[in-house]
């Protein structure tokens, strides 16, 4: 018998054996109790603070708009995406930018003289959040039609409005309220956002804003 004939009918002989069993059997084990944390809105302030967000609370369109003018006003925002969703529709966020002077981008749509605009030439963002997770200062934004992939990456600034409703203290929770909707395909990218964007070199050097917006706020509405 030759050297491959042996080869594979080695292989053949050992495909054919059961898979051994584990040496020590998988048990479920109860997690540890959890220290003593704030929960919900709150314990999502304290960590969004730590991770560098900039966090306001507004309680009507009125007060949303006044937070959006001291942004363009102390920022210079000229051109900005913010998407049509119906959130931000009821908070005429839209309108209030126009008002202003920002003119109203989308890469996902052509601008008045029919060209889209290259997402370097946004100055900011302004989104609304699906999911915020309390526990690690967490912004949830899932794809959908008008909010595509590249929506959350495409400008130094990034504003984020939700509601207090749209708290979970978990990413489990996160999860278990996102599932069906991912898992049915209906929706197919989640980004997790936590804090403005960060990037360390080979030298343990940190640079803030390279891979994605280096100012997050995140503004709770009602």
């Amino acid at each position: 018998m030759d050297n491959r004939r042996a080869i594979l009918d080695a292989i053949r002989a050992a495909l054919k054996d059961p898979r051994p069993q584990a040496l020590v059997p998988h048990r479920e084990r109860p997690r540890p109790p959890a220290p003593a944390l704030a929960k919900g809105l709150d314990r999502f302030r304290e960590v969004f603070a730590e991770l560098q967000g900039q966090y306001a609370e507004a309680r009507s369109a009125a007060e949303v708009g006044a937070a959006l003018e001291r942004l363009v006003s102390t920022r210079g925002l000229r051109r900005v995406f913010a998407t049509d969703t119906p959130r931000l529709a009821r908070m005429n966020v839209r309108e209030t930018l126009r008002r202003l002077g920002v003119f109203c981008a989308s890469p996902y749509r052509p601008d008045e003289a029919g060209a889209h605009p290259r997402p370097a030439d946004l100055d900011a963002l302004v989104t609304g959040a699906d999911l915020v997770i309390a526990e690690s200062g967490t912004l949830v934004h899932v794809a959908k039609p008008g909010e595509g992939r590249m929506t959350t990456l495409t400008a130094p600034l990034h504003v984020v409005l939700f509601t207090a409703d749209q708290v979970v203290d978990t990413l489990e929770e996160a999860i278990a309220r996102l599932g069906p909707a991912v898992a049915s395909g209906e929706r197919s990218c989640v980004t997790l956002i936590s804090g403005p964007s960060r990037t360390a070199d080979i030298e343990k050097q940190l640079f803030i804003g390279v891979h994605g917006p280096g100012a997050l706020h995140a503004l709770r509405v009602g």
